[in-house]
């Protein structure tokens, strides 16, 4: 047993040597890109392989061993580290391009008509200012506020397209689509389809302010309505879901101190909820920020509610007690990377504040129940909805085996660190991602993500050899 020991921390020395350095690593060009995403799927394939399977790490877990769990550990998060090294990198040269081609076709508008016009000029000084403080925000990735970077990178490609419809309106050209947040309400446009949706909308209302504090077991009547809602938006659209790993859910029966937590990797808004909404079990809630998505005069009623934890808003932990105790509510949805990224297909950090929230849980009495949820096919571009330019709108989640109180506590014991357990999850998650021709740990090659994003801008490819910008 002791050299299977040292064969196996010399092979995992190894391969953190390896990651350590891919970290490093200085990215020229989008092909220089596309290899190192090669080189990077191929550790993590060597990182599985030599690791322990879930099955075996839990029960090294389970028999106190310490020197496999932190090796274990500490190859997981040196992974992690080189992942989102490349990710950063791989934004930073996609918003290069960005500013590149905005610039060009700002030259070309101005060639064509003889001058710049405002709305051009507007939307280009617009799109330079994001990028200047998505650049500013990147030092708060992976800490709690890094939802604040995300905001701003979310924000470029759908400022970018909102530049490029304006040159076509200046140059006689129809936009091809619409982008940023729903014009009407959330994920919807046009009025046909906010009727279609109305009495949805009009029950989310009613809940909310009617039935805010229903105090019924498995009734959770704002998220209901707003299942609803996602239901006809869902049929509207014609998209199919599919849900796999449901023999992995145990009872989520009530017994007056068991949390059941499903922990989501959120991939895309409209999709991730579409999932959401079609999951089958019953008695589902959310702990969330509503303040985010919904007008303030609404999320101050959820906030009032007694079937919605939501974050930000005092004791968040000792209600979600209340709530078990009472065996009004037990099973909870969380996306534990907060909000959605910048629509380019990474998977994030899990936010600090999730292991503080958990462990606090559990030094106050719980009992928990962590389900990992992953949606690995939900990445899309833009975080577009509309008209995804990847093409099919196949939604998939994943219900991977849960992690339980006692896990928590040993791996927090054996580690010394409550961060351990964001990192497993996360490891859980990274399970499921589909490998291919065109993408390695879900994420479309570089070069095919910039010529999808100008495909979807543009309708067309644009090499800045040939069309250089002065501007």
């Amino acid at each position: 047993m002791a050299g299977a020991n040292s064969k196996y921390n010399k092979e995992m020395s190894l391969i953190i040597w390896i990651l350590l350095l891919s970290t490093m690593a200085s990215s020229g060009t989008f092909e220089d890109l596309d290899r190192e995403q090669r080189y990077l799927a191929e550790n993590y394939s060597a990182v599985v392989r030599i690791l322990p399977s879930d099955s075996d790490f839990k029960t090294a877990i389970k028999d106190g061993d310490r020197d496999q769990v932190n090796t274990t550990i500490n190859a997981i998060k040196v992974f992690f580290s080189a992942y989102d090294g490349f990710n950063l990198r791989k934004i930073d040269a996609v918003y290069e391009q960005v500013i590149l081609r905005a610039r060009a076709e700002a030259l070309r508008e101005e060639q064509i008509s003889g001058q710049l016009s405002q709305s051009t000029r507007k939307e280009l000084k617009k799109l330079e200012d994001y990028v200047r403080r998505y650049n500013d925000l990147k030092i708060h990735f992976g800490t709690n506020r890094d939802t604040e970077r995300l905001d701003v990178g979310h924000d470029v490609l759908h400022i970018y397209g909102s530049f490029a419809n304006a040159i076509r309106r200046k140059l006689g050209d129809q936009p091809t689509r619409a982008y940023g947040p729903g014009k009407l309400v959330a994920f919807v446009d046009k009025p046909r389809d906010l009727l279609r949706v109305s009495r949805d909308l009009t029950r989310l209302l009613y809940n909310s302010y009617v039935e805010a504090n229903s105090g019924q077991p498995d009734r959770a009547p704002i998220p209901e309505a707003l299942a609803a809602t996602q239901r006809k938006l869902v049929a509207l659209r014609n998209i199919q879901i599919k849900w796999e790993g449901l023999e992995n859910i145990g009872s989520v029966e009530h017994d007056g101190k068991t949390l059941n937590m499903f922990l989501i990797n959120h991939a895309n808004s409209f999709f991730d909820s579409s999932a959401q909404q079609a999951f089958p079990v019953k008695g589902m809630s959310s702990i969330g920020n509503v303040d985010i998505f919904f007008p303030k005069f609404l999320a101050r009623q959820m906030v009032k509610s007694d079937h919605m934890i939501t974050v930000g808003h005092g004791d968040t932990t000792q209600k979600t007690i209340d709530l078990v105790r009472r065996k009004q509510l037990n099973r909870f949805f969380l996306a534990a990377e907060g909000i959605t990224g910048t629509g380019l297909y990474e998977m994030r950090p899990v936010m600090p504040l999730f292991s503080f929230g958990l462990y606090d849980s559990i030094d106050r009495g719980l009992e928990v129940k962590l389900y990992p949820v992953a949606f690995p096919d939900n990445f899309r571009l833009l975080n577009d909805w509309r008209d995804p330019i990847e093409g099919a709108k196949l939604v998939r989640g994943v219900v991977l085996p849960p992690i339980t109180t006692q896990l928590c506590l040993a791996l927090r014991e054996l580690t010394g660190t409550q961060h351990a357990i964001s990192l497993l999850l996360r490891w859980n998650w990274f399970s499921t991602l589909s490998h291919s021709e065109r993408e390695v740990l879900s994420m479309p090659y570089p070069t095919e993500i910039l010529r999808r994003l100008e495909e979807m801008i543009w309708g067309t490819q644009w090499n800045p050899a040939l069309n250089p910008s002065s501007i």
